[in-house]
């Protein structure tokens, strides 16, 4: 089997309803009760994660042959059932099969009933502004109108009938365009290092004008709005104007409050919109918005079957952590471990290695807030064990100096002074790291905490208050105090304060 197993993350995604559903599909539609596939099902079930040994152990034990097969067949089969389960789930779909049934009747010469699912069909469709299912609708609507010889139909198909799917079409071309800008923008931005300078500056320009030149009034449709709104916000965020960004945002909002229908059919969409209207609210230190956001958000995860919107909600976390622990709430903060490490074992292969960096990192600050050292060392060893991208050698480095912090907190200098070592001589593997991380880590490495009394190594802190300070005069440098504020904490130290009552009150003097 493959190291990661494609069959056991669907079966592994699938709800207990579902599981239920697919027992009972798989014995009425197979041949013989004891199916194998049905045999290897049950395997992949009885495991939380994927354990490619123990798994393979209970496949020799059930005398599984020919497994590649048998993983082909389960895997089909769950499908099969998961479209039978699914049949009127989403709006989508139940246009499809109004559509795919008009087909079948179509097929067997029944034009008449063709004809009334062709129309329910078109009525949600149109309803729902769903466009190219729409455009099938009319295609259809067309074969049949011919057989009936349905001659209204035929004269407006003769006729305004091209302009309605001309103007489809056009609504569709657009939403392709302004996508394709959008995609544009993404490129740009994550590989603005790897392009010449001259050559993004003339790219960068010229997806300025055209995302600028992107227009919204009342003959748009819900489609291409929504399209350019996102796309203008991706281009505000892309050049650090938040505040344009959040107007943007929040127009996005407006919108599906003019089209309700459409927060149903695109949740995946709207909590996106939100969840940016709310990163941009805490970069602008609109925190009170910040709050109201995150309660509607965390509202939907008690009320959410779809596993897409559930994998959304479990990356947005991070907010959430982030926000929590600025405002010095880490009690709060901290209670996520519980909805993270779940989320981890059930989304752990669709999730970006930013998103689960920016996990770790968080949650591991929070337990530093709250004093719990152990839990604290066991986020961030979680971390550096289970993460090694070079796309985020600089967050892994951030990972790095926590460890020496809590080993710092801890009072355990020999075991600070041992790992010290180890990542002094890893440092020079990060390309591009701010020198404020090649500080922190200098520090710990230069200075045997052990052997100082606590009037030098105040000293010290204070000393690397000041070159951080000079540092982060760039806001580039300050990459660390996005997740951690090193500054409090070294305060924390210098004037034995509680970290958790120093970040309090920078936050209440940022209201």
């Amino acid at each position: 089997m493959s190291k990661i197993d494609d069959v056991f993350e669907l079966v592994k995604s699938l709800t207990k309803n579902e599981k239920r559903f697919f027992k009972i599909f798989s014995k009425r539609h197979g041949e013989k009760d004891d199916l194998k596939y049905l045999q290897l099902f049950d395997i992949y079930d009885s495991f939380a994660v994927f354990e490619k040994e123990n798994i393979e152990q209970e496949i020799r034990i059930k005398n599984l042959t020919n497994i590649r097969n048998i993983k082909h067949q389960l895997n089909l089969q769950i499908l099969r059932c998961l479209n039978t389960y699914h049949y009127q789930k989403t709006i989508e779909n139940e246009v499809f099969n109004h559509l795919q049934n008009g087909q079948i009747l179509f097929e067997k010469g029944l034009f008449n009933h063709a004809y009334k699912a062709i129309n329910q069909a078109k009525n949600l469709a149109k309803k729902h502004n769903l466009n190219l299912l729409l455009l099938d609708c009319l295609k259809k609507e067309k074969q049949i109108a011919r057989e009936l010889y349905i001659k209204e139909k035929i004269e407006y198909f003769a006729s305004e009938g091209l302009s309605e799917e001309k103007e489809l079409l056009n609504q569709y071309l657009k939403t392709c365009e302004t996508l394709h800008l959008r995609n544009q923008l993404i490129l740009t931005s994550r590989e603005s290092k790897n392009i010449d300078k001259n050559q993004l500056k003339l790219q960068t320009k010229a997806i300025e004008n055209q995302v600028l030149a992107l227009k919204i009034d009342e003959n748009t449709s819900f489609e291409n709005a929504e399209a350019a709104l996102i796309t203008q916000s991706y281009f505000y965020i892309s050049n650090q104007d938040f505040k344009s960004a959040a107007e943007v945002q929040q127009q996005l909002k407006e919108l599906y409050k003019i089209y309700p229908e459409q927060i149903e059919l695109q949740h995946s969409n709207y909590l996106s919109a939100l969840y940016n209207l709310m990163v941009s609210c805490l970069i602008l230190k609109k925190f009170e918005k910040v709050e109201t956001i995150l309660n509607t958000i965390n509202a939907y995860r008690l009320k959410q079957n779809s596993r897409l919107v559930n994998l959304k909600l479990f990356t947005y976390l991070n907010i959430g952590l982030a926000f929590y622990n600025k405002k010095g709430d880490f009690v709060k903060s901290s209670s996520y471990e519980t909805d993270i490490n779940q989320g981890l074992i059930n989304f752990n292969n669709a999730i970006h290695d930013f998103a689960k960096v920016s996990l770790h990192l968080h949650l591991t600050v929070s337990f530093i807030g709250v004093k719990n050292y152990e839990k604290a060392t066991f986020w961030v060893n979680k971390l550096l064990n289970e993460l090694h991208s070079k796309s985020i050698a600089t967050h892994l480095l951030i990972g790095k100096i926590l460890s020496l912090i809590i080993a710092f907190e801890q009072k355990k200098f020999t075991y600070l002074n041992f790992i010290t070592k180890q990542y002094i001589n890893e440092i020079d593997l990060v390309e591009n790291r701010p020198k404020s991380l090649d500080l922190l880590i200098g520090f710990f490495y230069s200075n045997n905490f052990d052997e100082l009394t606590k009037s030098e190594t105040k000293k010290l802190l204070e000393k690397l208050k000041l070159d951080l300070n000079n540092l982060f005069v760039d806001s580039n440098e300050k990459i660390i105090v996005e997740v951690f504020d090193v500054l409090s904490w070294i305060d924390s130290n210098i004037y034995n304060q509680s970290f958790e009552y120093l970040i309090k009150i920078k936050f209440n003097n940022n209201l």
